[in-house]
């Protein structure tokens, strides 16, 4: 059976079941969207390192902005 999860929106910090990742979406989205302007036009491409965040739909959402991919470490 599935645990809940550790927290919800609207939910004090105070209530968030530790350890959780807690996001605040708006600066996520603004650092992928500078990062994807900063190589914009240019002569590289964008590969992040997803060892940074170890959260798939961090990086699903950094190819979706862009990126050609993500290194990772196996």
């Amino acid at each position: 059976m599935p645990l809940p999860p550790p927290a919800s929106l609207g939910i004090s910090l105070d209530e968030v079941d530790t350890p959780a990742l807690v996001v605040d979406l708006d600066a996520l989205e603004g650092n992928i969207a500078r990062m994807a302007k900063a190589v914009e036009g240019g002569a590289v491409r964008l590969r992040p390192h997803a060892k940074s965040h170890k959260c798939a739909e961090i990086a699903r959402r950094q190819i979706a902005a862009g990126a050609v991919g993500v290194c990772s470490r196996r």
